[in-house]
């Protein structure tokens, strides 16, 4: 089966694990030209992939709803729902995509129930074929270094307690929650480390003005979020895969700090390095977190984090959720599941 991506190959290995296990091939084209190709269905994931996560003009929205139709004359459309809609909820072209591709296509793969009824109220008119297949872990992802290797590399003393945060903030509220719920926590060798420093502008301690984190004023900041408030921001740049794992190995836990969306690949990240997870219940979170050994709290609710962050940092923690969360979310398993539903939207197209 030749599966058609009609975007780029993305950088999280989301994609690569389940093609690593997949019974066809994967076709991925930025420039959007299914002709002469040998596909047997279009599988989009996400719709700003499209235009290279850029938000895209009216007339180049236009050119790719048109496009989108005659696909749909002739392949199946399988919708993989990552998120409701653009994290930049200012972006109203991706938003008309994100409802346009709702309403087009002929499968929705959703990621949790959680997600399948929220579509259902949100496009009633849509009568698509819905069906859940969840998260796989990321097993592609290198583990060879150790915690003592990780902290060398970062400067992270052995002694300090270490939350990750990991990825970027996506918007001041992220930011000030976590912040607020670290400065609570009463450990002396606490250390909060965000691997991707925040692009957004925010108040810097002391200033009066608001400072995008660059040149001088980047240097002021760092300096002055790690001396006073134990805090570590690294790098602003795309982080390579094959260096996920000394982010990942240096934590004691890692800390999911968001507000409200549909899911967390962190989740996963955490559970293959099998990590002590801080993770908000919201989306399809609810109810994958059920039975699972994690800190859950309440999304937006500081002294909620704060206390899940603590407990975390001094807990004893066995990792007894391998097997299980191993057989629920292999790559092998998702992908298995994934190419039985790609069979299925193919056969009833063929058979009318």
């Amino acid at each position: 089966m030749n599966v058609y991506f009609p975007f780029e190959r993305p950088g999280n290995n989301f994609l690569d694990e389940i093609e690593n296990y997949f019974k066809g091939t994967f076709i991925f084209d930025t420039n959007q030209v299914i002709e002469k190709k040998k596909i047997d269905i279009i599988n989009i994931h996400w719709p700003e992939a499209f235009f290279k996560w850029e938000e895209p003009t009216v007339v180049q929205l236009n050119e790719l709803r048109q496009k989108i139709l005659s696909w749909k004359k002739k392949y199946p459309i399988v919708y993989t729902r990552h998120n409701i809609y653009p994290h930049n909820k200012k972006a109203k072209n991706l938003i008309k995509l994100y409802d346009f591709i709702a309403a087009n296509a002929d499968v929705v793969i959703h990621l949790g129930m959680f997600s399948m009824k929220d579509f259902k109220i949100r496009y009633p008119n849509n009568n698509c074929i819905h069906t859940c297949v969840e998260h796989p872990l990321y097993l592609l992802k290198k583990n060879d270094i150790t915690k003592k290797e990780a902290r060398e590399f970062f400067g992270i003393s052995e002694k300090s307690k270490v939350l990750l945060s990991f990825g970027a903030l996506r918007n001041k509220k992220e930011f000030k929650l976590l912040f607020g719920a670290f400065q609570k926590i009463k450990l002396k060798n606490k250390k909060l480390f965000i691997s991707r420093k925040p692009g957004f502008r925010f108040e810097i301690p002391f200033l009066i003005r608001s400072y995008t984190l660059n040149g001088y004023y980047d240097r002021l900041y760092k300096k002055i979020m790690g001396t006073i408030y134990n805090i570590v921001f690294y790098d602003a740049s795309f982080i390579d895969q094959d260096e996920v794992q000394k982010y990942l190995l240096l934590a004691d836990t890692l800390v999911i700090a968001r507000m409200d969306q549909l899911n967390s690949g962190d989740l996963f990240l955490g559970l293959t390095f099998k990590k002590k997870i801080v993770v908000p219940k919201f989306g399809n979170l609810i109810e994958i977190l059920e039975g699972l050994d994690v800190f859950s709290y309440i999304p937006g609710n500081e002294v909620s984090l704060q206390k899940a962050m603590s407990q975390s940092l001094t807990k004893e923690f066995t990792d007894n959720r391998n097997q299980d969360y191993m057989n629920r979310w292999h790559p092998k398993k998702i992908s298995d599941e994934t190419y039985s539903v790609f069979k299925k939207a193919v056969n009833i197209r063929k058979n009318g």
